[in-house]
């Protein structure tokens, strides 16, 4: 099972199969997602390069071979930096979902003690894109929502699926 199925949905439309199209101001869900497991390719990259260069180096330095504390010391922080990688993406994934509606857009982190944040669609004056060109690779990026007057974005969504897409889906429900 792909690991980013669950990431992002993409629901049919309000009115989809609906005789009549309700009142204006029901709040449908059109979109619902986490952050995207795949966004963190880059760091997992980086992990294994650094493994493989400890590792070399122990080896070259003759730390490797027989009983020697050195090499024990260095699977230990190897181990380590993989178990705070793997923290890390569980933690994003887990702790953090986004959800569009008709009317706002969500941003809620945490499991017990959940924030939740909320920008109105209709006060958005604009929506950007931003995604680096390994990100642009595996399909991931950036949604900054900006509001009228705030220089920095009200509201940011990272690591989201197919972000182009969603943000042409936000800049639809503002007009």
């Amino acid at each position: 099972m792909d690991t980013d199925s669950i990431s992002d949905r993409l629901l049919p439309s309000p009115n989809e199969g609906k005789e009549s199209a309700g009142s204006v101001s029901d709040e449908v869900d059109l979109w619902w997602g986490a952050y995207a497991g795949r966004t963190m390719l880059p760091s997992f990259i980086l992990c294994f390069l650094l493994t493989v260069f400890i590792a070399a180096d122990s080896w070259f330095m003759g730390i490797w071979q027989g009983f020697h504390p050195a090499r024990y010391t260095v699977q230990a922080l190897v181990g380590i930096l993989w178990l705070i990688q793997g923290a890390r993406c569980v933690y994003r994934a887990v702790w953090t979902d986004y959800r569009l509606t008709t009317r706002r857009i969500y941003r809620g982190d945490g499991i017990y003690r959940r924030v939740s944040r909320a920008v109105d669609l209709a006060s958005v004056s604009r929506v950007v894109v931003e995604s680096s060109p390994l990100e642009r690779l595996v399909g991931v990026g950036r949604i900054h929502i900006f509001l009228p007057g705030i220089a920095q974005p009200s509201l940011s969504l990272e690591g989201v699926r197919n972000p182009k897409q969603i943000a042409d889906q936000i800049r639809k429900q503002m007009n």
